[in-house]
């Protein structure tokens, strides 16, 4: 199980997350304010995360790189979110195809984007 701060991680050159914190059992650090402006892969960053919550932040400054690949970037994660990933004013400010973010989100209940 992996629960340490990552809140001051510097991101800024970082371009490929893939599947950083795939089946993490317990994750609840505040990446909210991560830098992440360079990343053009976050494919299966959270897949399958059993328990996720950003420290009750969300990740409404992220601003990912339109080309860049977030498939299943939450997907199946499902068993216990807790509060909010992100709003639907976040979503229709990222310029991704509404494919890959149902892709991004599949089968992650309705009631935490």
């Amino acid at each position: 199980m992996f629960n340490q701060s990552l809140e001051n991680w510097n991101m800024s050159g970082v371009t490929y997350a893939k599947g950083m914190l795939n089946g993490a059992r317990s994750f609840d650090s505040d990446i909210s304010g991560w830098d992440v402006d360079q990343i053009e892969n976050t494919e299966s960053l959270f897949l399958s995360t059993k328990s996720l919550s950003f420290g009750g932040k969300i990740l409404q400054k992220w601003d990912l790189p339109v080309t860049g690949s977030i498939s299943y970037m939450f997907a199946y994660g499902h068993l216990s979110f807790s509060g909010d990933l992100c709003t639907p004013s976040w979503l229709r400010t990222q310029s991704f195809p509404a494919n890959r973010l149902t892709a991004a989100f599949t089968d992650v209940p309705a009631k935490v984007i």
